[in-house]
């Protein structure tokens, strides 16, 4: 044993050491009991060789700082991995690219409003701070050469500031969405959702968090809320790297969706300093197809560290999860914190007495067995390798090697050390406030039965997995709902894998979990607050209800929203539907009552000019966009009549938007000037 212990600290204890320790001489189950048993040693002697680099936390933007203006520059970048080196390795030696210094090629956004003098930290993006009831107008500069989008996912907005598929950002242009806050206190993300190129836009870097902030919300000041002091954004991501000896260069490859090097805020194995009192976690996976299951264990106390998991993706639970101690029984939905891709979990740990005490959060995948639900997530020990072949060619071009072994043992993914407590230490209620978007009383109106299948026969090995066994066309609208329709989603997956369901604009409420026969799965404890990502495994039925308030549209694809698979590989494969908010005579707008029902244009269609009729109240903005989201000009009303010239625009179809005391409505318009 002290042998294999020396051969660890040369090498790298998270993936040689348990490849070492569970050889084939040893039985896999007394393999990871003795790994489970040996890890309180063996963390203390491994800490000196490993997490030596220090977590990036991102710098924040604030609406409350910049007059609701934040401005975000789309970039191509580079950064280095692997900066405690000694020399240039090939990936896939030994060392498993710990002595890696070669800078790789990014992609990641930044602050545009500090360039050129913008910090550039070569991934990622700053975190943006939204305060609810804030009027937003983003910015985004696309400045690498290729087209992309960026999506604000969990956020509730118009489908044209949605940032999906159809509002595409062209090479060197920029998008201007604007709209105002209206979700409550939550983590949300950004990324790109440019279809066919999500995987490798987000594989590659550009991703960056969104904190919401409520100055209504009573628990903003008692939770840890001190942005990288006490409360830190950690994005969980794994990525592949290949080795050109040739041209003496690493790169990130999308090629295969699930990585063999993992990162913490775009850091191998980093640290983080945190006080001895209470510390909120806000965890994504922002990974493309792999599964976490998240522990913490202190390697000085040889034990583990209870969390309290209190909100999900769209805010806070009803009361806080207390979590955190490794299952009796395998097989356990809600025994383990499993976060597939796209979904946000906050947990809040508590360090005071454990001063000087070195913490680490794990990735138990070791867990992730004993049901068929549980072995078919990506990234457990008994689920089926990513596509072995896909990695094959990356090999032989210098790939790291993905052991058999790989996803079946512990990995420590951060180490936190505990420092002195600052005396500000923040509390966890025993209990939220009731969440304002859940539609507990209100009859639903429509049932919608969805099926997650793999159809190899229809679409090849390039594209098996879809919705109902139809691919998804940027001109094809699979579902229209009426605007204020309370519906339930019945979600069937019979697919040979888990899958992470999203859906764009509305929140929503699990329901229930069965089997294929009906037999009741109970709903884990942390899935029962507000979502927009639910994890569905194989052979299973999750039903969820939700409102599809605000923002009724015409019936035009440009209008859409998107549902679909956050396995960023089967989205872009085509595991992703569109629908359309709308009322039933076509009409449009957000809530549009009183004074906004009474706003015309004309004529329409019109060649160089229109009329604007604004009734009385007529103090607010009016706005036209094009068809893809992008604002084209902006006009204050302050006047009951408004003649806009619009002969420099192409001919073609617009939206006119109009926003008066925080109602939005909207009239298309066609330009016919040529």
């Amino acid at each position: 044993m002290a042998k294999q212990i020396s051969f660890f600290l040369q090498t790298n204890f998270n993936y040689l050491f348990m490849k070492s320790l569970f050889s084939k001489t040893f039985s896999y189950s007394f393999a990871v009991s003795v790994g489970l048993l040996l890890m309180g040693l063996i963390f203390p002697i491994c800490a000196q060789a490993q997490f030596v680099t220090k977590l990036l936390v991102p710098d924040t933007i604030s609406t409350a700082d910049n007059d609701g203006h934040i401005q975000l520059n789309m970039i191509k970048s580079q950064r280095v991995f692997f900066p405690a080196s000694v020399k240039p390795i090939l990936p896939g030696e030994t060392s498993f690219f710990e002595g890696d210094t070669l800078p790789v090629n990014t992609l990641s956004y930044i602050d545009g409003s500090k360039m050129p003098s913008a910090p550039k930290a070569g991934i990622l993006g700053p975190t943006l701070i939204w305060w609810k009831g804030d009027s937003l107008i983003m910015e985004l500069k696309n400045q690498m050469n290729v087209h992309t989008t960026t999506h604000w996912h969990g956020a509730h907005v118009a489908p044209q500031n949605d940032g999906g598929p159809h509002q595409e950002i062209e090479a060197n242009s920029t998008w201007t969405p604007t709209f105002r806050i209206r979700d409550h206190a939550t983590t949300m993300w950004y990324h790109p959702h440019l279809h066919n190129h999500t995987l490798e836009h987000v594989g590659k870097g550009l991703a960056g968090f969104i904190i919401v902030k409520d100055a209504a919300d009573p628990f903003r000041k008692v939770l840890p809320n001190r942005y990288g002091v006490d409360d830190f954004p950690i994005v969980l991501q794994d990525k592949y790297f290949i080795h050109d000896a040739i041209a003496k260069k690493s790169e990130i490859k999308t090629d295969c969706e699930m990585g063999t090097t993992f990162f913490v805020n775009g850091v191998w194995q980093p640290y983080v300093d945190v006080p001895a009192q209470p510390v909120r976690l806000r965890i994504l996976n922002g990974s493309g197809e792999r599964t976490y299951c998240i522990y913490l264990r202190d390697s000085t106390a040889h034990q583990w560290v209870t969390f309290k998991v209190i909100a999900s993706d769209a805010g806070y639970l009803s009361a806080p999860h207390t979590m955190g101690i490794p299952p009796a029984t395998n097989g356990d939905l809600g025994a383990s914190l499993i976060m597939m891709p796209g979904e946000r979990y906050e947990i809040v740990f508590d360090a005071a007495g454990l001063k000087n005490h070195d913490l680490y959060l794990m990735n138990m995948r070791n867990l992730m067995k004993g049901s068929h639900q549980m072995n078919s997530f990506a990234g457990g020990p008994a689920a089926q390798p990513d596509g072995p072949s896909c990695y094959v060619n990356l090999i032989k071009d210098g790939g790291m090697r993905p052991d058999t072994l790989f996803d079946a043992t512990p990995l420590a993914l951060m180490k936190i050390n505990v420092k002195d407590a600052d005396g500000k230490a923040g509390t966890v209620p025993s209990s939220f406030a009731p969440y304002a978007y859940k539609p507990a009383t209100t009859p639903v109106t429509k049932q919608r039965n969805k099926r997650l299948v793999f159809d190899e026969r229809l679409f090849g090995i390039a594209a098996p997995f879809s919705f109902d066994s139809i691919l998804f066309k940027n001109e094809v609208i699979n579902d229209t709902i009426l605007l204020g329709a309370v519906e339930r989603w019945k979600i069937t997956n019979v697919s040979r894998t888990a899958h992470p369901f999203h859906i764009h604009d509305i929140h929503f409420f699990v329901e229930s979990m069965t089997d294929l026969k009906g037999n009741p799965i109970p709903v884990p404890m942390y899935m029962r607050g507000p979502k927009d990502v639910v994890a569905i495994p194989d052979q299973t039925v999750v039903t969820f209800t939700a409102q599809f308030e605000d923002f009724a549209t015409p019936i035009e694809p440009e209008n859409c929203y998107m549902y679909h698979c956050h396995i960023l590989g089967h989205e872009d494969g085509g595991m992703m539907h569109q629908f359309v908010v709308t009322k039933p005579f076509g009409g449009v707008g957000v809530k549009e009552e009183g004074l906004h029902t009474q706003w015309k244009v004309y004529p329409n269609p019109a060649t160089n000019r229109v009329t604007v009729e604004i009734p009385t109240n007529n103090h607010g903005t009016l706005q036209l966009f094009d068809l893809m989201g992008r604002k084209i000009q902006a006009w204050q009303t302050n006047e009951t009549q408004l003649h806009l010239d619009l002969s420099k625009l192409n001919d073609g179809i617009y939206l006119l938007q109009w926003e008066n005391e925080g109602v939005v409505s909207s009239r298309r318009i066609s330009i016919l000037n040529k």
